[in-house]
């Protein structure tokens, strides 16, 4: 005679995927913005010119201009509400770079 009783444990079940918060526009630029305020606020060379007043004594009013500058050059929401597929943002990552090398030599 067997004196073994078949497991009562259930199989586990297969785990659903776990489903990513959907990412919205207002969602992404809000991630956009933090992203470039960190950025600008841990670069060096702009940190010192600001604190130096290589920029003149509206050092800081230049940087939050640069800022926000970036921050309207690439704002998606506005191509997503004109629902076009053409629109996005005014500048690319090269276009950044040039724009950021003259504000840098102004």
């Amino acid at each position: 005679m067997n004196n073994t009783t078949p497991s009562s444990s259930v199989p586990p079940q297969p785990q659903q995927p776990q489903q990513q918060p959907q990412l919205t526009i207002e969602s992404a630029t809000a991630e956009f913005r933090a992203g470039v305020t960190a950025v600008l606020r841990s670069w060096s060379p702009l940190k010192t010119a600001v604190e130096s007043q290589w920029g003149g004594l509206m050092g800081k009013e230049k940087a939050e201009f640069l800022r926000t500058h970036i921050y309207a050059q690439f704002d998606y929401s506005k191509a997503n509400i004109k629902n076009d597929s053409k629109a996005g943002a005014a500048m690319d990552q090269y276009d950044l770079e040039d724009a950021l090398a003259i504000y840098m030599e102004e």
